[in-house]
């Protein structure tokens, strides 16, 4: 009885037994012993320094990129063999026009989000996609919404959009 611990619950002088539980090694440690075969230490590099001819979203760690390259199958409808040439293993080459174009959305998106939101990412592929190659066809509001005709004095409401928002406090 004598090294066993009390019992928390219940009666104080009943001993509990230990078991013993078995538990896969701890994940610093075995990292430490075993080679990197999946990428982890790599994945945490730019993906600039990973992959071959990166132009946009180089600076994010490679896990990230590829994260980001997985999306657009949910955000365009579409696979890898549309940007990239996959049965040739090429993912470097810029012979697809797909990719070129593509590039260019996310350079816009980017874009959108710096000079908009400050950098914060507002702004994605799903905002007009919505999961589809071309995105729909929407019609342009001529009406001035409610929140505007609040907030805009009817001298503003006339002006072009351009020259309002430059100078309001919006």
């Amino acid at each position: 009885m004598r090294g066993r611990p009390l019992c928390r619950m219940g009666d104080s002088r009943r001993r509990v037994r230990r078991v013993r539980i078995w538990s896969a090694p701890s994940r610093r440690r075995d990292r430490r012993r075993r080679p990197d075969l999946n990428g982890e230490r790599r994945a945490r590099k730019p993906a600039a320094k990973i992959f071959k001819n990166v132009k946009v979203l180089g600076e994010l760690k490679g896990n990230r990129f590829m994260a980001g390259m997985q999306s657009m199958r949910a955000n365009l409808g579409e696979k890898c063999p549309t940007c990239h040439l996959v049965k040739q293993k090429d993912f470097a080459a810029d012979t697809k026009k797909e990719k070129r174009r593509a590039r260019e959305m996310i350079r816009m998106n980017e874009e959108i989000n710096r000079r908009t939101f400050g950098g914060e990412v507002k702004v994605t592929c799903w905002m007009c996609h919505r999961g589809e190659e071309e995105p729909a066809k929407r019609p342009l509001a001529k009406e001035v919404p409610d929140e505007f005709e609040q907030i805009l004095s009817p001298n503003d409401l006339r002006e072009p959009a351009e020259k309002v928002f430059k100078t309001c406090g919006c």
